[in-house]
Parts: C-alpha cells; sequence; structure tokens
C-alpha cells in the first residue's frame, strides 16, 4: 500500500491495525475448537467474562490482574454462521479492545464497524488470526500476546509496553469477497486521452498523447461497473497504477505493494482528483482518471513528480463499504 497517495493519517482502527468485536452477554458462551491455549503466561480465556448486551460494547471482565498469555488465543462466545472468512475475504467487524496487564480501554468502534482486508499481509499477526476461518455473526474473544500484536516496541500512542497482551472482544458484522479486477461494460476512450495497456496482476502501462494535458481533473471510464455507486463516507477497495503524463513513466502501482489499496472515500486520505475521482462510481469501474497538479500534489510535488506534473491513473474499484 503506497504511502505516497495517502495524505492525512489513519484512523485508531488503521493505527491499531486491528479492530473486532464483541455483542452479547456472558451468559450462553460456548467453548471454540478453535481455541488454542496458551503455552505461557498467566490467564486463560476461559477465565474472562463479558458482559453487557448486543447494543452497547461488552465490558471485558479479567478475572485477574494483570492478565497474560504465552501464545495466541481465541474463544467462541456465540457461533456465527454461513462460509468462514478467507485470505480473499474483507471482514467489518465492531470491537472492544483493552490492555491485559491493566485492564484499561485502549479503543472501541462498537456501533462503528471497521473493515479489514484480510489479504492485507501489513495487518498485525493476531488480527488476522483473529478474523480468518470467523463467521457472520460471531462474537468472540482473543488474547493477544505482544509477539502477535506490538512485538518487543510495544506502541507508546496507546500506552502498550513491550510485556502487555491485548484482550479483544469482538462481532463479525459482514464479511464479502471483493472483485478481482473490473469488470462490466466496456466504454469508448477519448481518442485525446492516454491509451491504457492493462493487464491482470500487473501495474498498467500508458501511451501518452503528444498534446498538452488538459487544465481540469478528468474522469473517464475505461470499464462501467454494475455494483452500487461509491459514496463519501464509504472505504473503497481499489488497485492502480499511476504515471506521468510528461513522459509515461509509471511512479506508483499498487501492485508493488499489497496488492489492493483501500482509503476513506471523501476523507482527504488522498489527493483530491481520488476523491472527486472514485465517488459516484459503480463498483466494478475501470477509470482513467487525469490528475492536473492542483488536484495531485500541487506546486511543492512528491519525489519524483514535479510541482508542474499532471498524472495519469487506472483504478479498478473492487469493493465499497
Amino acid at each position: 500500500m503506497s504511502a505516497r497517495l495517502r495524505f492525512a493519517a489513519p484512523a485508531m482502527a488503521a493505527v491499531l491495525a486491528l479492530t473486532l468485536t464483541a455483542c452479547g452477554n456472558s451468559s450462553g458462551e460456548k467453548s471454540s475448537g478453535s481455541s488454542s491455549s496458551a503455552s505461557a503466561g498467566s490467564g486463560s480465556l476461559a477465565s474472562i467474562k463479558l458482559t453487557g448486551d448486543a447494543k452497547t460494547a461488552p465490558t471485558i471482565e479479567l478475572a485477574t490482574k494483570p492478565f497474560s498469555v504465552g501464545a495466541f488465543e481465541t474463544r467462541v462466545v456465540k457461533e456465527g454462521t454461513g462460509d468462514a472468512a478467507t485470505e480473499k475475504d474483507v471482514v467489518q467487524v465492531q470491537y472492544n479492545l483493552i490492555n491485559g496487564t491493566t485492564g484499561a480501554k485502549i479503543d472501541s468502534n462498537w456501533g462503528t464497524p471497521s473493515g479489514f482486508d484480510l489479504s492485507d499481509t501489513q495487518l498485525i499477526a493476531g488480527l488476522r488470526k483473529s478474523l480468518l476461518g470467523a463467521k457472520k455473526g460471531a462474537t468472540m474473544l482473543s488474547a493477544l500476546p505482544p509477539a502477535e500484536a506490538f512485538g518487543t516496541a510495544g506502541n507508546t500512542q496507546l500506552n502498550i509496553k513491550a510485556t502487555d497482551t491485548l484482550v479483544m472482544a469482538y462481532e463479525i458484522v459482514d464479511k464479502f469477497t471483493p472483485l478481482a479486477q473490473a469488470e462490466g461494460t466496456e466504454e469508448k476512450l477519448d481518442p485525446d486521452l492516454p491509451k491504457v495497456t492493462w493487464k491482470a496482476g500487473e501495474a498498467a502501462s500508458f501511451e501518452m498523447p503528444k498534446s498538452d494535458p488538459p487544465k481540469k481533473l478528468v474522469i473517464q471510464p475505461l470499464i462501467t461497473g454494475t455494483g452500487p455507486k461509491v459514496k463519501a463516507g464509504q472505504t473503497a477497495v481499489v488497485t492502480y497504477t499511476g504515471a506521468l503524463w510528461r513522459n509515461g513513466k509509471v511512479f506508483d502501482s499498487s501492485f508493488a505493494h499489497s496488492g489492493k489499496f483501500s482509503f476513506a472515500v471523501g476523507g482527504k486520505q488522498v489527493i483530491s482528483g481520488w476523491d472527486k475521482g472514485v465517488v459516484n462510481q459503480p463498483v466494478g469501474s475501470r477509470l482513467l482518471l487525469v490528475v492536473p497538479p492542483d488536484e495531485g500534489y500541487g506546486e511543492e510535488g512528491s519525489g519524483e513528480i514535479k510541482g508542474t506534473d499532471t498524472l495519469v491513473f487506472v483504478v479498478d474499484i473492487l469493493s465499497a463499504y
């Protein structure tokens, strides 16, 4: 995932790179065959109770403090339904997260679920372990030892020390599989715009016109998708390749990173040409975006991108949630 496209710092859930939830109470809990026992430490998830109801973030009650485990452990509190989440899925979760050492709350997104792309290898290991195999509607508990969370460095921003175990109660609100690439109706390309050669799973290449670039943002569908239109405030999952109008050189591509890229539409996390280009476009679309400097990186530029450069992107919208 390219840092170049981002302008704003991600939200807390993205900083954690792990979001989960728990709804329901401590009654009627079920043990899970997928649980793993801690090889060391001072506790087990079996000793933890959840109290509250499905409308509010549950309270995680530790039997003893400090609570720690020597290995990742998870427990199903309430069974879900449907297919288990795989590495191809995006999982939406709401969660309550505490520090097992002190019992202090770290974060909660209860009522405003966050989505996590399980194909993203940059996710914290314990998060991926928690969500892989989970089913929609399930309520779960996970304990993440330091090795599965922030390691020996801890996280000073979140007041997490190198020895702290994290305890997460979470509910799987939804899961879905993004498209692999654009799907829909092919559109005719304006002959005055760059020509795009696109190969599945690879960065695109461009043939740039010899004329001067347009002064205003151009949004040209190459494929019009059949999915719902992307709304401001949603998270869009895309693939992209970006090149310079002046010489056709590719300066960045999602395929050079994790393969896919996610951002909050209209959240000013990316250049304005992207926020304006993707909103109201159907999922499944492939877009050609021609971005003038004032809709890109401005007079300052960025790295090899000069302050006078017009940028050209091809973007596949794989999902929005």
